[in-house]
């Protein structure tokens, strides 16, 4: 009786592990948090690797998948200054965040007059 209390946590627990294994040997990405496998993609110059990030049944507390694969992909697209990655969390706010993040240079913002306007360094294109 006490070796089936002891196999069964035990059994499960190598089940746990040989999923995560299958998973990464597959090409997956399933414990691996956004950051570190945007850093992966950024080197390898591809942002659809974002989009292998898994989550494991029992990681109920860390953020979801799909949060990870966009975080992910917001810091594939600063890293590498590629706003075409943001294409990939479009249509939404958090996509044209991505957009602005992923510029090399920041816009200028200036007052004058009670008068703000953003300039990309030559021209202004928006007064605010």
């Amino acid at each position: 009786m006490i070796l089936i209390g002891i196999s069964i946590p035990i059994a499960v627990v190598l089940g746990m592990v040989l999923l995560v294994q299958a998973q990464e040997l597959l090409g997956y990405y399933p414990t691996t948090p956004g950051w570190e496998v945007a850093e992966i993609a950024a080197k390898k110059k591809d942002a659809t690797l974002c989009q292998k990030i898994l989550n494991v049944p029992w990681d109920i507390y860390g953020p979801s998948a799909k949060e990870q694969r966009a975080s992910c992909i917001h810091d594939y697209a600063k890293l590498t200054h590629d706003p075409s990655a943001c294409e990939l969390l479009m249509p939404s706010s958090y996509g044209l965040d991505c957009v602005g993040g992923a510029k090399s240079s920041p816009d200028i913002c200036s007052m004058n007059n009670d008068n703000v306007a953003w300039t990309n360094g030559k021209e202004k294109y928006a007064n605010c």
